[in-house]
């Protein structure tokens, strides 16, 4: 994980030194505006979590505030994410309950092409039934997506994720996932 707090550092560092653009002066009644984003995703998992889990469904909820015009924001989003259990595995584990907390940049080199970098906890809110040993790891998680603009201010993005928490289980490794998600950011 180490190397992975030293990447969110460096992408921290080159996102809020590129200069402004000039497209930021394009719309006149929204200077700058944040957005709220609601959304889902689905991943599959990557390593050995391929055995004994088949998919990762989730919902979250993310606020991007404008740091810099329409060019870097700081993140802040919550999800609640499911751990789908292949059928082989031991019926009497239940499908782990995660709710990720987490804070990042979002930055857009291009226009409508963005990079994510996000860093912050996970829970697990079934611990016991689901038999993992810890209830809080640290998560980091990587996307690259695309945004569209749509009427009234408000914006639609597609992304690719990769995910990672570290290990819920003691001697076990971290869980990664890739996938997709889908969001609509209403305007503020």
């Amino acid at each position: 994980m180490k190397n992975s707090g030293y990447s969110f550092f460096l992408f921290l560092i080159l996102a809020l030194s590129q200069p402004s653009v000039a497209r930021a002066q394009q719309d006149s009644s929204r200077q700058n505006p944040g957005y709220i984003h609601l959304g889902g995703h689905l991943a599959l998992p990557l390593g050995n979590m391929i055995g004994e889990y088949k998919l990762l469904l989730g919902s979250a909820i993310q606020i991007d505030f404008p740091v810099k015009q329409r060019v870097v924001f700081l993140t802040v989003n919550a999800a609640y994410q499911e751990l789908i259990r292949e059928n082989k595995a031991s019926s009497s584990l239940k499908n782990p309950k995660i709710l990720p907390l987490k804070v990042g940049l979002k930055f857009f080199p291009v226009e409508q092409i963005y990079l994510q970098a996000d860093l912050g906890a996970s829970f697990v809110l079934n611990k016991t039934h689901a038999s993992f040993d810890r209830t809080a790891v640290l998560v980091f998680s990587n996307e690259l997506g695309y945004r569209v603009a749509i009427p009234g201010g408000n914006v639609a993005e597609a992304g690719l994720v990769f995910h990672r928490n570290a290990a819920f289980i003691a001697d076990g490794s971290s869980h990664s996932f890739f996938g997709i998600k889908l969001s609509f950011g209403f305007a503020y």
